[in-house]
């Protein structure tokens, strides 16, 4: 706590000060987020972890500071609206949905509240984004054009792509060859470095 009042003796009053000393006692961190956070959203920040904390468990709470720190880092922001937001969920991608279910609730008390910080517009978009999660192979059936397969304009032109370069001696001829069958499996970058092992094994059938 010591390093706390060192580094945002300028940011939080004696008072928040008690209250982030408190709910860190009972071994939730907000210090290194305060400390990333702008002035301007502290107050608002500590109160409303404050109401939730006092009303809520333990993991509910903690799951608040991870989403909050994530939006923290992402966008620096020095007030939160419904462009912090949308900047925020381009970034996210994906992940986008499930850190604003977990910040909608939080964010709409902290407006509530009546604590500086949050702008009307940010409270109205959260009230009508569409935050569903995707179910698994959702983005393949939909052709998403981040998380779904290329599409057959990307994977001719990845195809010309690799014939040059192996015509210009660029890419080995294994390399060549491993780089066709990966393509022909119309998986994007993202999705070959998500891939396991067990995505891998080679399984014995009775028929062969």
């Amino acid at each position: 706590m010591n390093n706390l009042i060192k580094y945002n003796s300028d940011k939080m009053s004696l008072h928040e000060h008690k209250i982030v000393s408190s709910i860190e006692s009972n071994g939730i961190n907000l210090t290194n987020l305060i400390y990333a956070m702008n002035e301007n959203l502290v107050c608002g920040f500590v109160y409303t972890v404050q109401y939730y904390f006092n009303s809520n468990s333990y993991l509910y709470v903690k799951n608040i500071v991870r989403n909050m720190e994530s939006l923290i880092c992402k966008v620096s922001p020095t007030h939160i609206d419904d462009n912090v937001l949308i900047e925020y969920q381009n970034k996210k991608l994906s992940k986008a949905p499930a850190s604003l279910r977990v910040l909608r609730p939080f964010l709409i008390k902290w407006f509530e509240l009546g604590y500086p910080g949050i702008d009307e517009s940010a409270v109205e978009l959260l009230k009508h984004l569409d935050l569903k999660i995707k179910k698994s192979g959702q983005s393949v059936l939909q052709d998403d054009p981040t998380e779904g397969p290329l599409t057959k304009e990307e994977h001719t032109s990845l195809i010309k792509a690799m014939n040059h370069a192996y015509r210009k001696g660029e890419l080995s001829l294994p390399h060549y060859a491993i780089s066709l069958l990966i393509s022909l499996t119309g998986r994007r970058p993202q999705q070959l470095v998500m891939l396991k092992y067990k995505d891998l094994l080679q399984k014995n059938l009775d028929n062969g």
